[in-house]
C-alpha cells in the first residue's frame, strides 16, 4: 500500500486555498514516532504518498504546489523514515518540466484519465505507457502506473462519468482489459494502483473478468523495485 499520511489536500490548505508547506508538515509530525521500516521491509508499505495531483489549479487555489516543494516534501519524510519511498501522484513529464533535481523523490505516477483528458489525453495505452517509462528513466525515478476507470473512457460504454464529471465516461471493460495490461506489463513499473474503488462498477461481471486479466499479467512478472534513482 502507499500510507497517505498527511490526509487529503483540506488538511494543508491556506485560507486563500493555496497549498502550506508548514501545515503538511505538521501532519507528518504526527507520524512521527511510528516506525515504518518493518513493513516497508516485508513489502506491506510501498510508499509514502506524499500528496495528489500538485499540478492541478482547481485544487490548489489557482497556484499549481511547486516542484522544489515536492523535493522538500520527500527531503522532510526521509529525514523521519529514511528507509521508507516517496512518491507523489504527478506524471514524469510533469517532474521534469521544472528544474528541480530529485535526490529525495522517487517515485513518479503516471495515472491514465483516457484519450480525452488528463496526462493520457490524445495518447493510446501503448504510448502512453512508453512515454512516461522514458521520462521516469530520464529522472532516475520508480514509476507506479494506475487508470481512472470510473472517468477515462472514451465513449464506448455509453456510460457517463462520476457525479463531478458527467460530461466524461466510465469505461468499458474492454477498454479496462487494454489499458490495464498495457500498463501492468510495463516492466519498468514498480506497481499498478488505479482510482477508485468503486464496488458498483468493480462487481459487474465483464468488469471483474476484465480487472482478472490485468491481475493475471501483473502476476506473470517479477517483482521491480520502485526505487531506481
Amino acid at each position: 500500500m502507499a500510507l497517505n499520511l498527511a490526509g487529503g489536500g483540506k488538511n494543508f490548505r491556506n485560507a486563500d486555498e493555496t497549498f502550506s508547506l508548514e501545515l503538511w508538515k505538521s501532519r507528518i509530525d504526527t507520524y512521527r514516532d511510528v516506525d515504518f521500516s518493518p513493513y516497508v521491509t516485508e513489502g506491506l508499505v510501498l510508499a509514502h504518498y506524499l500528496m495528489d495531483e500538485p499540478g492541478a489549479l482547481k485544487t490548489w487555489g489557482g497556484e499549481r504546489v511547486s516542484r522544489a516543494d515536492i523535493e522538500e516534501m520527500a527531503r522532510y519524510s526521509k529525514s523521519i523514515w529514511p528507509a521508507l519511498p516517496t512518491v507523489v501522484r504527478a506524471t514524469p513529464g510533469w517532474l521534469r518540466a521544472g528544474d528541480t533535481t530529485y535526490q529525495s523523490l522517487d517515485i513518479a505516477w503516471a495515472q491514465s484519465g483516457g484519450p480525452h483528458h488528463g496526462a493520457g489525453a490524445g495518447l493510446t495505452p501503448e504510448q502512453f505507457r512508453d512515454e512516461n517509462v522514458a521520462q521516469a528513466k530520464e529522472l532516475g525515478l520508480g514509476l507506479i502506473f494506475g487508470m481512472n476507470y470510473l472517468d477515462g473512457g472514451d465513449g464506448s460504454s455509453g456510460i457517463r462519468g462520476t457525479s463531478a464529471h458527467p460530461e466524461w465516461w466510465q469505461m468499458s471493460a474492454a477498454e479496462v482489459a487494454h489499458v490495464g495490461t498495457t500498463l501492468a506489463g510495463a516492466p519498468y513499473s514498480c506497481a499498478f494502483l488505479s482510482w477508485r474503488h468503486e464496488p458498483e462498477f468493480e462487481s459487474r461481471a465483464e468488469v471483474r473478468a476484465a480487472l482478472d486479466s490485468v491481475a493475471a499479467v501483473a502476476a506473470t512478472r517479477g517483482g521491480t523495485s520502485c526505487v531506481r534513482g
